[in-house]
Formats: structure tokens, sequence, C-alpha cells
């Protein structure tokens, strides 16, 4: 190349002639310019300037309206007295007996069920993610945490990402098949060029009059990436071992519930002799622990200790469910008769009939095995006696050698403490946990043949979009850029399987060879065009009419196929629930993880791998072993891609972007058209009402299902980090999908749903340990993309990084060449990918440890050496190490938490009939159960007479000092 080397002034430039090569010549003319300057690059870091800035300014501009809402408020553990809980929470003026409607009982029975504080309808403007935790506990003020922190770390990598996205928009490396997604992509960066005239690994990135070598940016690219997926990983971390353990500490402490004064009593005989004295019995061995537990403190200061509320929990062998069903059918009864619906009652008597058949036996409980008890004592400290007095009665061999004083009635009890009265499921307390260990292990080969069939399903509707569509495959004559030369025979009859359109060779033919030749080569003529020049020209667009066409009906195939996917996994949502639910988990918690993994893994496979692997060509050995599956094993594994080469961002790139950008959209307009119907039935059909009932559900909100929304949450969250280093927009995506979540689900769960269980953090910390495969997946996908020669070139490393890197590859399970883990682009990645590695390899050696040596150090620790729980307020908050805060369940008695949580976190009681599921079928469901459990005899002690009033929350900063002081 002939190099001018011209002065002005003390300013020195190179730049190249146009005479010097007419590639140059070529970049040059588009923007008029009469030579390309290779050196000079203030253009590129304008560039670099304002895709910083624009980033930064986005970052900010999202920041305000999360921040809007900060308001961090401590939780009021002020203890009304009676008679201000009879002024703030009226009873309703109506006649208990009377089924009239009375509009004024609905609208206080949708505040006292509904996500309110007090009574209080919140702002959802205004209201911070800590209110979540008055609301639904730790797991809901955790879940809008994640909603809203991970937004602003997808915020974050979308702005670190920018200068790529720039960059990838002004290329036009990749096929230009009217995506405009495409544009956005790796695959788009740089010129295109002939392969004749420049190897496509040195191709250049222009920007008017100036180039440069697209090798000397990659690295830029790929460090901007790392350090966005660093910050990912160093969060999610620091969320998972501090965040959460630090918040369920602080909300043990700040928070009042049952909880907190409640035990579970399990392994209880089924029958005593005298059924009718159950309660009374066991109340009387529960009260002798407790004194034999405060008499072995010498604890002289405690009140005299009693259980305050006692409930049984029968065994219904599993006909609870029917009983609910003959309640629900008895009160739609009284709504038919209220109607004057005659038939529809005498339809429903003849249901009743042969339910009540069924249940003939089940209708009094005290004639039913006792499976559970769950027992609200005095005070915080009586229920620390009795956990270490049954400290070992959760070890199996130690339970059997309990001794004979601590037995009731010879069994070998179990107590530990209880779950919230909210987070049980009644209909489940029955099942003993062999059955459900059967149920599980039957519920995961179900699963394991549904996702088989969904993924086949999606499989097959992916593969046949494939091949009804024309084919939009492009070569340029390069075995690194393009797709494999024997890819699966297309369908359509556009473009045969034996043609292969060669971008070089299609650049020589002039417009009127192509069009006397037709079909295959006007086809691939119109192709090399590119669909911009087309549509701007309308001679040319008139010409490759047909190849447009083509490009509509791709389009249109492939969003069917987006849409179709997301449907199949609205029907797989509901099936994977029902399986869930059938495990008979015993509390909420469990089932909403158990769901959780279930619908974030098909999701997860049905929404970005299945249209990975129907285009991948994969090894020979692979295709051969497919064929053995029967069906689907012809189309396994021979797609067009071996490689992450530029075709593959135009074919599954781009369908992958339309799959979440179509998630986004839908997850939140399912959440506000949801929202709407509530509203719009219930001013439509409340004024037709003839009975209370009918009042009732239609002023009873639907119910937060917060498990599938953890799982659309991992979805979006590992989709992304998958394949967001070859397709940044997704970053983007990912950031409007938590930020319009975040506020969509606010307004649904203050406004428009039910009170949710009172969650513990335990599907936080599930879905955050996910959040970690999620960082190694994008390190394994990024060291493809970025280790791809053609789309991405970069500059091997050497020395000692390169040694270092050689070692490495022999943990990588994929096959993956050893080149491209030692790249510029791709040896911190590399690196990252290792340390992850080796982290999970030591948790899994930890967790092995802790199931079997632990565990065993924690029984002889526990026999030889019990350390004796600190219960006074001020001694709790140096145990757990939170400083700032006390007990605030410590400094109360029973009479005063339970007006407290009725007013904060109701229900405070154990009684099945208490609980909100149940109340509406209170009258229908026995008498037995609607008595109530035995209750403590009246008299001064913890349940009935009141302490002193509780100590409030002691200030996280002190007070500043008086003047003189």
């Amino acid at each position: 190349l002939k190099l001018f080397i011209g002065s002005e002034g003390n300013k020195f430039h190179s730049c190249i002639s146009l005479t010097a090569h007419p590639m140059l010549a070529e970049f040059a003319d588009p923007a008029g310019c009469a030579r390309t300057d290779m050196l000079n690059s203030s253009m590129f870091a304008k560039l670099w300037a304002y895709a910083i800035m624009s980033g930064l300014a986005f970052v900010l501009a999202i920041l305000v309206p999360y921040f809007w809402s900060f308001r961090h408020r401590e939780l009021d553990i002020t203890v009304a007295d009676d008679d201000m809980l009879a002024a703030e929470y009226p009873a309703p003026p109506r006649d208990p007996e009377s089924s009239a409607p009375n509009m004024e009982a609905a609208r206080h029975h949708l505040r006292r069920t509904s996500a309110t504080i007090g009574d209080e309808w919140l702002d959802p403007l205004c209201c911070d993610t800590s209110e979540m935790n008055r609301i639904g506990g730790t797991g809901t003020e955790l879940y809008f945490t994640m909603l809203r922190d991970f937004g602003i770390l997808f915020a974050v990598m979308a702005a670190l990402t920018t200068p790529l996205t720039a960059f990838s928009l002004l290329g036009n490396f990749a096929p230009d098949g009217g995506q405009a997604l495409v544009r956005s992509t790796v695959g788009n960066l740089g010129k295109l060029e002939s392969v004749e005239v420049l190897d496509p690994t040195l191709r250049v990135v222009e920007i008017g009059c100036q180039g440069l070598k697209l090798m000397d940016l990659t690295p830029s690219f790929a460090w901007l990436d790392f350090v966005g997926a660093l910050i990912l990983l160093v969060y999610t971390a620091w969320f998972r071992f501090v965040k959460i353990p630090r918040l369920e500490a602080v909300d043990a402490l700040r928070q009042v519930s049952p909880s907190d004064f409640a035990v579970e009593v399990s392994h209880l005989p089924p029958f005593i002799d005298r059924a009718k004295d159950y309660r009374t019995e066991l109340k009387e061995h529960l009260v002798r622990r407790l004194k034999s537990a405060s008499a072995s403190r010498s604890d002289s200061g405690a009140s005299e200790p009693d259980i305050c509320e006692l409930t049984l929990a029968h065994d219904y062998g599993g006909m609870l469910d029917e009983l609910q069903l003959r309640a629900a059918l008895l009160q739609s009864r009284e709504i038919a008769q209220a109607h004057q619906n005659l038939k529809k009652a005498a339809g429903i008597d003849k249901r009743l009939k042969k339910l009540e058949g069924q249940l003939k036996g089940f209708l009094d409980p005290e004639k039913l095995p006792v499976s559970v008890a769950f027992a609200i004592l005095g005070s915080t400290s009586a229920v620390q006696n009795l956990l270490f007095d049954y400290r070992l009665s959760n070890f199996y061999i130690c339970r059997k050698l309990q001794r004979r004083s601590r037995q009731f009635r010879g069994n070998q009890i179990r107590i530990r403490r209880a779950p919230e009265p909210t987070d049980l499921i009644w209909e489940n307390q029955s099942y003993s946990w062999h059955r459900r260990f059967c149920r599980r292990i039957i519920v995961q080969c179900i699963v394991m043949l549904v996702m088989v069939i969904s993924t086949v399903v999606t499989y097959v509707l992916t593969a046949a979009s494939t091949a009804i569509s024309p084919s939009q495959l492009n070569y340029i004559g390069d075995s690194q850029c393009d797709p494999v030369s024997s890819p699966v025979p297309h369908a359509s009859g556009n473009a045969s399987s034996d043609f292969e359109c060669i971008n070089t060779v299609a650049q020589n033919w002039t417009r009127d060879v192509a069009v006397a030749r037709g079909s295959d080569t006007l086809n691939c003529w119109c192709a090399t065009q590119g669909y911009q020049v087309l549509i701007q020209n309308s001679t040319l667009r008139a010409d490759c009419d047909p190849w447009l066409l083509g490009l509509v009906e791709s389009a249109a195939v492939k969003s069917s196929v987006s849409l179709a996917t997301v449907l199949l996994n609205v029907m797989l949502k509901h099936l994977l629930l029902a399986l869930a639910a059938f495990e008979k988990p015993l509390t909420y918690t469990a089932l909403n993880c158990s769901t959780m993994q279930k619908l974030f893994l098909s999701q997860v496979v049905n929404t970005g791998c299945i249209v990975f692997l129907v285009n991948a060509w994969g090894p020979e050995s692979l295709r051969d072993l497919s064929l053995l599956i029967p069906g689907i094993g012809a189309l396994l594994f021979r797609g067009p891609f071996d490689d992450l080469t530029r075709g593959w961002y135009t074919v599954v790139g781009t369908t992958i972007l339309l799959n979440m950008l179509m998630v986004s959209v839908i997850n939140s307009g399912t959440c506000v058209a949801s929202v709407m119907y509530v509203w719009v039935r219930r001013r439509l059909c409340a004024g037709r009402a003839k009975h209370q009932a009918e009042l009732i559900q239609l002023y009873t909100n639907p119910d937060f299902q917060i498990d599938t929304k953890y799982a659309q949450f991992l979805t979006v969250v590992f989709v992304t980090m998958m394949y967001s280093a070859g397709l940044p927009l997704l970053n983007l995506f990912a950031f409007l999908f938590m930020f319009v979540t975040f506020w969509t689900e606010k307004v649904a769960l203050l406004w428009a749903s039910k009170r949710p269980p009172n969650l513990q953090g335990t599907m936080a910390k599930q879905a955050s340990e996910l959040i970690f495969y999620a960082v190694g997946a994008h390190c394994a996908f990024a060291i493809m993309t970025y280790g791809q020669p053609c789309s991405y070139p970069s500059r091997q490393v050497g020395g000692s990084l390169a040694s270092l890197a050689e070692q490495a590859s022999s943990y990588v399970l994929v096959p993956i060449s050893l080149s491209r883990l030692t790249t510029e682009s791709t040896w911190m990645m590399s690196l990252l990918a290792i340390f992850l590695a080796v982290l999970w390899l030591l948790w899994t050696c930890v967790w092995l440890l802790e199931l079997t040596l632990g565990m065993a150090c924690t029984v002889l620790c526990m026999a030889c050496h019990p350390r004796r729980p600190q219960i006074n307020p001020e001694a709790a908050s140096i145990e757990t190490g939170i400083r700032g805060h006390r007990n605030a369940a410590a400094g109360m008695s029973w009479a005063q938490a339970s007006k407290h949580i009725e007013q904060n976190f109701p229900p405070a009681s154990y009684t099945l009939l208490q609980q909100p599921s149940m109340q509406p079928f209170a009258k229908f469901l026995g008498k037995a159960e609607a008595a109530g459990p035995a209750k403590a005899t009246p008299r001064q002690d913890a349940c009935t007479s009141p302490k002193p009033p509780a100590l409030p929350p002691e200030p996280l900063a002190p007070p500043e000092p008086e003047q003189g002081a």
C-alpha cells in the first residue's frame, strides 16, 4: 500500500490512497470520501464517548423511578388494646345468620383478605420493598428486591454493551434478510467484502472516512461484557450469602408472628382411650415438660407455663379436599336457591348425596386419627425451653432412645418450631413422609416424561418452521464464516438443497443475468443486494418480489412458532402446577419451590435451548447416535450451523431475541389484563348478587402466584445470560422485563391480589443459586462467540496465559478448540469459568460433608455440650449478630402478640377455620372443627394477662445529645 504522510502545523497523520487498493475505494465511496483514514480515530473516540454517555444517562434515568419509592420504614410493633382494635376494625353491621347481600361487609372482607396494612391500601408508587415484608413475609420482599436489583444490573450491563451494539449497527457483515434485530448482533460487526479481496478475519469497521481493524476493537467489547458478568456474579454472591441471611435474621427479630410462640408436635399416637380427652392430656404433658425445662434452668422469674392454644390436625385420609368441595357445593346450593334456580339446586343436591356417601365417617373430626398438633405457648422463653428439651428429637436414632418422661402415651414425639399458619397446607398434613416420598418419585417420572414430550413438540414445531420457510442461508466462500455444506433439505420450492448462494459469486452477476436465470439465481442475487437496498430501489424491488415475499413468510412463520412456544409454556405451567400439588407438600414454601424449579427448567428449554439445537450441526458420532431415537432421530443435530457463524445470528439469534421480547410483552400484558378483569368483573357483577356468598366471591382477590413469577424471572435471567455475549440487546430486553414486571406486579399485589402467605427466603435462596449456573453458561457461550475467528476475530495471547488456558481446556466439557480459549477476547472468560468450576466442586464437597459428618458432629455437640438459647431481647440481638435490632417477640406475651399479629399478620391462630382459605366455608365444615381448639383456662397468666408494654425497636443511630450534656 502506498502511504502518504502529510503535515498540518505540528500535526501529522497517515492516510491510505484511493488508488492503493480498490477495496478502500469501496469503503470510502459510500461516505463520499476521497480516501479512508486508517490511522486517525477521532470519529471512533466520539462514538465511544457517545455510547458511554448514553449508557450512563440510561442507567441514571431508570434509577429515578426505582428510588422514588425507596423509603425505609421501621416496623411498628405498638400493641393495640381492645378499644383501639374495635375502633380500627369495626365489625361489619350485618346479621351473621342472614344471607342477604351486604356491600359494606363484602368491602370489609376485601380489605381484610387483601394485601393491606391496617386495613389501608398501599400506594404502589410510594411503597418500598420493605413494606412487602409486612404483607407476604421475607420471600415476597426478596422477590421484589430481586426484580429491582437485577433490573438495575441488566441496565448496567446494557450500558456496558452499548458500544458493541453501536458498532454492530454500523456494520453489514450479517446476511440482510429483513430482520432489523440482526443488525444489533455480534454477527453484523464490520464491513462485508469479497474473500478474494480481503480475509474476513481482517475486515474493517468504518465510521465516515475513518477506518479501524475490527480485531483492534473486539478485546474491548469482550472486556466490557466480562465486567458486566463479573458485577452480576459478585452481586449474586453477596445477595445469596449476605443479604438474604441478614434480612431473615432482622425479620426474625423485628417481626412478631405466631411461629415465634408456637411449636409443632408430630409422631403422636393416632388415638387414645378417651378421644375427647386428647387435647387435655397432650396439653398437660407439654405443661409438665415446660415446668421441667424451666426448673432445670432455675428460671424463677418466668410466669407459670401454660398452653394458650392447642390445635389438632386430624388425618382425613386425603378427604379434606372433598370436604371443602362439599362445603362449596352447600354454598352453591344456597346461592342457587337465592336466585330461585331450582334446576341447578336439584343438580347440586344429587352431587351432594353422592359425595356425602363417600365422606361418611369423615364429617366428625373427633373420630379421626391425629397426625400432628400445633401448640401456642405463652411466651418465647417457653418455646425456647421446650425446643431445647426436645432438641434431639429431630434425629431418628436419638428419638428412638427418647426418655419415657418425654414420651406421650408411649410414643417418641418430635417437637420443633412450627411454620407460619398461613404457610401451612392443611389438606396435606395427614400425608405421612413415606406417602409424600412415593408421590414425589411418581411426579419426578411424570415430569421427565412431560418434559420430553414438550421438548419434542417444540423441536418439531421449530424444525417444521425451518423446513417450510424459504432458505436464508448465505455463503461468502470461507469455511469459517459459512454454514455447513450439507444442511437439512428445505420443503420450500424457492431454493433447493443442492444450491448454495455464494455471496462472492453473486456479486459479479448483473441484474439482467439474475432476472434471466430466475429461481435460485435470482433469489441469491437479491439476498446479496440486501433488504435495505431493495426497499429503497423500486425497480429492484419489483424484480425481487418473490424473495421479499419469502422473507415475509419466514418472519410470519418464526413469529407463529414463538407465539406457539409461549402458549405451550402456559399450558405446561398449568400441568406442572397440578403435578407439584400432587406431591402433597406440607407448606406453601415447599410447594412454591417445587413448582418454581419445574417451571424454570421447562421454560428455559422451550424458550432458549430448542431453537439452538434445531439449527445445530453436531459431530458425526452424535448424529449417528441420534438415529437410535425413533421418530425425530433423523432431525437431531442436523441443522445448518456447526458454529456461531454470521448466518447463525440471522436464523437463530433473531428467533431468540423475538422470543424474549414476546415473553416481556406477554408477561406484563397478562398481569395488567388480570388486574383489569378483576376490577371490571367486580363492578359489573356486584349489583346482580342475591346472596352474601356471591359478594364474598367477587370481593375476594385472586392468589398472588409467586412461584410462577420466580420461574419466569429465572427464565429471563438464564436465557439472557446464556446468549447476551452475542446478542447484547438481550440485556435491554431483560431490563425492560424487570422494570415493567416490578411495577405491574406491585400494582397487582397491592390492589388486586389476596394477601400471600408469610413466606421465608427459601425460594430466593434457590433462585440466586441457580443464577450462578447462568453465569457459568454465559462464560461458555462467550467463549464460543468471542472465539469464533470469522464473526468475532481476535488475536491470540501468548506467554503464561496461553499455557494456563491449555491446562484449563481439560476441564471444558464441550468440544471447544484450544485456540478459542487463548484469544485476547476469551482468556478472561476462560479463567472465570475455571474459577466457577472450582467453586462448584468445593460447594459440592461441603454439601456432602454437611450431610454426613456435619450432621453427626451436630448430634454429638447437642448431646454432649448443649448450648442453651438466649431468650432476653438484648441477648437475642447479640447472638444473631444483628446490631441495632431487638427481639420484639421476646418482649411480649402471647396476649399482647396476638393483638399485634391480628393487626399486621393475621391470623393469630392455627385453628383450621381461622385460615383465610377456610373462612368462607366455616359453617359448612362440621361442628367439631367450627368449635375450634381447646384453649387455656381463664386466669392471670401469659395467655390472658398482659405484661408491661413491649420495648420499642432501638433506633439504628444514637439520638442527638441534648444541649449542655
